[in-house]
């Protein structure tokens, strides 16, 4: 239902527009503090990257690359994800 940005994110978790957005830092800070503020938010979700890695895999396809085309189905198989 929200507006899925890192800005509309980092307005949401941190309360903070961010500022020199697209740049670099810019956006790595303000990743990072979401990161953390969901963290605090969110008491089911461990700080520790395999259990994120886990957790954020949606459905019965894994994703397997960071754009999400490509995922293993439910018998280990690759398949391409239609977006």
């Amino acid at each position: 239902m929200e507006k899925r940005t890192l800005g509309a994110a980092y307005q949401f978790y941190c309360g903070k527009d961010i500022e020199n957005a697209h740049s670099a830092e810019a956006d790595i800070v303000a990743t990072y503090e979401v990161l953390k503020a969901q963290l605090d938010k969110y008491p089911e979700v461990e700080n520790d990257i395999d259990f994120l890695s886990e957790y954020t895999q949606t459905g019965k396809n894994r994703k397997i690359d960071f754009i999400g085309r490509l995922a293993l189905n439910e018998n280990n198989e690759i398949i391409y994800m239609l977006l």
